[in-house]
């Protein structure tokens, strides 16, 4: 089943062109609007018996996992069509990664335009302004190098796909607690998503930094417009970062709140960062 119109007549054109025409089925639209055709297919397949299948496969992982706002067409597809007994979902289960993250080479680049004299024009004032522009949103990125990453990176969520619903994807609140574990500047936390396939299946899929990229990133949440974490907060070993970060749809984007605190031992003070932030489905 594929939604695009364009991506269903590739998929038709494969299947012909490997000869499967008449093993493999392709449905073009939404799965829940397509449901009554997919039963049909089914129980011609399973010789008039119920419409179940013993395996769901589907790529519906977006942008910090959750982005995109499709898995709520995966849950429809399995709770209509999966075995009860048996029955697998591929990917098995996703796990949300986050790390407090520093990313100096990206302040630095924006900030060196602006002050670059460009096409001979003296815009230096405006480079402060223009940082905040990017930042006020999260920024997909990749992160480069272990000193990018300031702790041991936490899986701080995990969704069963058998088993988590919807409503617990589509909003949800996880806690986070880091210790910095070497000298840098703090700029804010870097959230990716890991996926396993079960038995049978060893390799699985990281989008974190140390692993090969992929095309979803990192997503990047700068730590706040009001605080000094903007821009770069020094913090050393075994200072503390701990807050919280929520999220809930908004259509095929999200809505986060980010809160925390960076405890530091050797400056003995706390700085308190609140951001309110969009991430929207690129293009």
């Amino acid at each position: 089943v594929e939604a695009s119109a364009a991506m269903a007549a590739c998929a038709r054109a494969v299947v012909e062109g490997n000869g499967l025409a008449e093993r493999v089925s392709v449905l073009c639209g939404r799965v829940e609007d397509v449901a009554e055709a997919v039963d049909s297919l089914l129980r011609q397949a399973n010789g008039g018996a119920a419409a179940v299948v013993d395996v769901i496969v589907s790529e519906w992982m977006g942008y910090m996992l959750v982005c995109e706002n499709m898995f709520p067409s995966v849950a429809f597809a399995r709770n209509r069509w999966l075995a009860p007994v048996g029955g697998r979902m591929l990917p098995e289960s996703c796990g949300f990664w986050m790390a407090p993250f520093s990313h100096r080479e990206a302040i630095e680049d924006m900030h060196g335009f602006w002050s670059s004299r460009p096409y001979g024009v003296d815009m230096s004032r405006l480079a402060n302004r223009a940082i905040d522009e990017v930042i006020s949103q999260p920024l997909l990125d990749l992160l480069h190098g272990p000193e990018s990453v300031l702790s041991q990176p936490a899986e701080v969520w995990k969704m069963d796909c058998r088993t988590v619903t919807s409503q617990e994807v589509l909003a949800q609140t996880v806690s986070f607690a880091f210790d910095i574990c070497h000298v840098a500047k703090f700029h804010g936390l870097a959230c990716w998503f890991s996926c396993e396939f079960g038995a049978g299946v060893p390799e699985g899929l990281s989008t974190g930094p140390d692993e090969a990229p992929t095309h979803w990133m990192q997503t990047l949440c700068f730590a706040g417009l009001t605080s000094d974490a903007c821009y770069g907060l020094d913090v050393g070993l075994d200072d503390r970062v701990e807050g919280s970060l929520s999220w809930r749809a908004l259509g095929r984007g999200l809505v986060l709140e980010l809160r925390g605190a960076v405890r530091r031992k050797l400056a003995g003070d706390v700085i308190y960062f609140c951001r309110k932030l969009e991430l929207a489905k690129p293009g």
